[in-house]
C-alpha cells in the first residue's frame, strides 16, 4: 500500500506540473516552445524518475508475492486482450 501511495503522489505531482504549464501557457507567460520543454522534461525526467523510485522497495515476501500476482494478472490480461483482437480483426 505504501508504494501505491508513493506513487500516487508522483503521479499527483506529475499532474500538477501539466497544470502549471497548461496554465502558463494559456496566460502568455511561456511560448509553445517553452511548453514543449516542460513537457519533454515530464516525459525524459520525471517520468522515468517515479518509475525507478518505485520499484526502489525492500525485498520481502509480501512484495514478492505481490509482484507475482500481479505477473499472473498482466499476463492473463493481455492473454485475453490478444483472443479479443483475433476474434475482431
Amino acid at each position: 500500500m505504501n508504494v501505491a501511495l508513493t506513487l500516487a503522489v508522483q503521479i499527483l505531482f506529475m499532474f500538477l506540473f501539466i497544470l502549471l504549464g497548461y496554465i502558463l501557457f494559456k496566460t502568455g507567460k511561456i511560448s509553445q516552445q517553452g511548453s514543449r520543454d516542460m513537457g519533454s522534461i515530464l516525459l525524459y525526467v520525471v517520468i522515468p524518475c517515479a518509475i525507478i523510485k518505485s520499484f526502489l522497495v525492500e525485498r520481502t515476501v509480501e512484495n514478492l508475492s505481490a509482484l507475482s500476482q500481479t505477473a499472473l494478472i498482466s499476463s492473463l490480461a493481455m492473454f485475453i486482450a490478444c483472443l479479443i483482437s483475433w476474434f475482431i480483426y
